[in-house]
């Protein structure tokens, strides 16, 4: 449970910028994959967090973001590969673009066996190819700078109201939350203290 999620946001928005601003420098160093996978995977993890704990509108449940699938090749055992093993494993001229839940997105992140950059020509990061240590079937690939803009679309969440209804049990609350005024389904009712 995150109890106050403005740091949380507030660090999401900074690293966003960090991880921009290094992925574009065009030298390929230790130093900068090292930063941009620390970044990448703890931003995941925080990401989903939020959203776990209820900290985000209720639309970020239900939102898509397009990535890249790349089947792995027939014969080959997907295990732990390196940069270079992408090429081998993976069959990149069949290319699938799909668009997955951001929850299923960001469990991938977090539960990665491999984080592998993608460069532009100059040598600047552009994207990654990452596998769920669960789903060894393909690869996916996403870009940075549609990660960083999920970042700073997580980080300038602010959740203004939330409704919490029970079950046919009563002894279990869904909730909505949101940004602005509630819809009229989510208006509180006299009986609710309106």
């Amino acid at each position: 449970m995150i109890r106050d999620s403005w740091p949380w946001k507030k660090a999401l928005l900074n690293d966003a910028e960090i991880i921009d601003r290094w992925a574009a420098k065009r030298s390929q160093t230790s130093r900068r994959s090292t930063l941009l996978e620390r970044k990448i995977f703890l931003s995941a993890f925080a990401m989903r967090k939020l959203l776990e704990s209820e900290k985000l509108s209720s639309t970020f449940e239900s939102l898509s973001v397009a990535c890249e699938v790349y089947p792995a090749k027939a014969g080959r055992k997907v295990n732990q590969i390196r940069n270079d093993d992408v090429f081998r494993y993976f069959d990149l001229d069949k290319v699938l673009t799909k668009t997955v839940n951001l929850e299923q997105l960001l469990h991938v992140i977090v539960h990665s066996l491999t984080f592998v950059e993608a460069h532009s020509d100059d040598l600047a990061v552009i994207g990654f190819f990452v596998t769920s240590k669960h789903r060894r079937r393909h690869v996916w690939y996403v870009r940075i700078s549609d990660f960083t803009q999920m970042m700073r679309e997580v980080g300038n969440d602010c959740v203004d109201w939330m409704h919490l209804r029970e079950d046919a049990e009563k002894d279990y609350f869904t909730s909505a939350r949101g940004v602005g005024e509630p819809p009229p389904e989510h208006q509180p009712t006299k009986s609710e203290g309106k």
